[in-house]
């Protein structure tokens, strides 16, 4: 396990040295960059399907091969080209596509991303709600389906996939385990929770609960994959979400 830290608001020059076990930096927008000896990552919260992605990438991809960024990741979805966001989910503004079109367009548009970055490539899964934005796009097998076709690799969400189980009202580990973990190459740890009965990414502290998730996933991991916790409120939890990772997982951390 590979130990990184998402740079946000809370994260600077002066502090990044008190947080425990940091081993790489998770960027998520082109910026000025820390000093830090480790692996840089970077993280687009657009999704590949989106409009206007692929200009995003020809915008931004020669900041990341100039940075020698390792990993490139993006959401896998949605399942229409125009999406708005209704309060923390996403409504279709366009009609949405069907499971072949979905197939080709991310097929085409991974190529094309796979052509000009030179790191790894990875698709992030969404957390579903109950729209058509996220027809198809979590279904777990059609995630494994995209990630072994276009031989890419899957940033697994625990957060996100908690919530498309429970959504879903599928047993959490059978969804899990449906979905291509020998390609894990990125995890992102965070808890999530219901608001007024329904449930979301939070962005919580993880607790015991994703603990638990994660000791399975490592079983199924065959290579060490960057563990990102995104929690993003008070400095001091994420101090203390770091050392209790760093603890935690001390015999396998590299």
């Amino acid at each position: 396990m590979i130990l990184t830290l998402p740079v946000s608001h809370q994260i600077d020059a002066g502090n990044i040295d008190r947080i425990p076990g940091i081993q790489a930096l998770e960027y998520k927008t082109p910026q000025p960059l820390l000093e830090h000896p480790g692996p840089r990552l970077f993280h687009s919260s657009l999704g590949i399907v989106q409009e206007g992605f692929m200009a995003y990438c020809e915008e931004n991809i020669p900041f990341l091969n100039t940075h020698d960024m390792v990993h490139f990741s993006f959401d896998l979805g949605p399942a229409a080209l125009k999406v708005e966001t209704e309060d923390y989910y996403y409504v279709a503004c366009s009609p949405v596509l069907d499971d072949d079109q979905l197939s080709a367009l991310i097929a085409e548009r991974l190529q094309l991303i796979k052509s000009s970055f030179r790191g790894r490539v990875l698709v992030e899964n969404l957390n579903y709600f109950p729209t058509s934005a996220y027809d198809r796009v979590c279904d777990a097998g059609f995630i494994k389906e995209v990630v072994v076709e276009n031989d890419i690799y899957l940033l697994l969400d625990i957060g996100h996939a908690l919530v498309s189980a429970y959504n879903f009202g599928i047993e959490p580990w059978d969804y899990f385990r449906a979905m291509p973990l020998d390609r894990v190459a990125e995890i992102h740890l965070t808890a999530p929770g219901q608001v007024d009965g329904k449930w979301r990414d939070l962005h919580n502290v993880p607790t015991e609960t994703e603990f638990q998730l994660l000791d399975k996933i490592l079983d199924r991991v065959p290579f060490p994959p960057y563990l990102v916790i995104e929690y993003y409120r008070e400095f001091a939890q994420i101090v203390a979400a770091y050392k209790t990772v760093a603890d935690r997982y001390s015999k396998i951390i590299k």
